[in-house]
């Protein structure tokens, strides 16, 4: 199955500033290419020991660089959004009502980084009136079962790419974010989804020669059907 929905609200809820980029990157792109309106909510600044300020600033530009319409953060304290669980639902719902999306993406919610957890977990109970659900996979997603699918050929890669580089800090930490492996795995691990023929097809449908390389980020559709 393919997004192909066209002309949507957007509305993406993230735990920290990157999560959205490395899941979604392209598709975000995708989106306000095809003049959908796209926002991101980020519950917290990301900060940690060797960054207590956070990555607000990072995101600022890779929000400009993805075209995101509009963006707020939350400033929740990293690493303690269990304290605020009621509170951050509270603060979706809002959002939610004023803004009305026709879809909302947030990370699957089986992961063992906690904030993760608790952003996802409330979304989905936020986002209990909204047409369209879906979950994107970050890092530390257990036993993700995609079945939705989006591809990209090699410009939307780099603009996913140069969108992560705005958190150079992040990207030279070791163990953090792996722009090599994302790339690999968005180029490769479709195989384990579809049959070869299937890709080809894909690749024609996408007009990307057998010479180009073909990527993909993948989904999960939890309720909802796309037009």
């Amino acid at each position: 199955m393919s997004l192909c929905h066209k002309n949507k609200k957007i509305i993406i809820v993230t735990a920290h500033p990157d999560d959205a980029e490395y899941g979604m990157g392209m598709r975000i792109r995708k989106h306000v290419e095809e003049h959908d309106l796209v926002s991101l909510v980020v519950a917290t600044a990301g900060e940690y020991k060797d960054c207590p300020k956070g990555r607000y600033q990072e995101a600022e530009k890779a929000i400009k660089i993805l075209g995101i319409n509009s963006h707020q953060f939350l400033n929740y304290k990293c690493g303690e959004l269990n304290k605020f669980a009621n509170q951050l639902r509270k603060n979706l719902e809002d959002y939610f009502v004023k803004n009305s999306p026709d879809i909302v993406y947030t990370i699957y919610p089986l992961d063992i980084h906690a904030d993760h957890n608790v952003v996802s977990q409330q979304a989905f109970i936020a986002a209990r009136s909204v047409p369209t659900l879906i979950y994107f996979r970050v890092a530390y997603g257990v036993k993700f079962s995609p079945n939705l699918f989006f591809f990209g050929d090699k410009r939307l890669m780099k603009t996913k790419i140069k969108a992560l580089k705005c958190y150079g800090q992040e990207v030279a930490r070791k163990g953090a974010l792996n722009l090599k492996v994302m790339q690999e795995l968005a180029q490769y691990e479709y195989y384990l989804y579809f049959h070869h023929r299937a890709i080809n097809n894909i690749r024609q449908q996408n007009n990307i020669t057998p010479r180009q390389p073909l990527f993909f980020e993948p989904f999960s559709l939890a309720r909802g059907a796309l037009s």
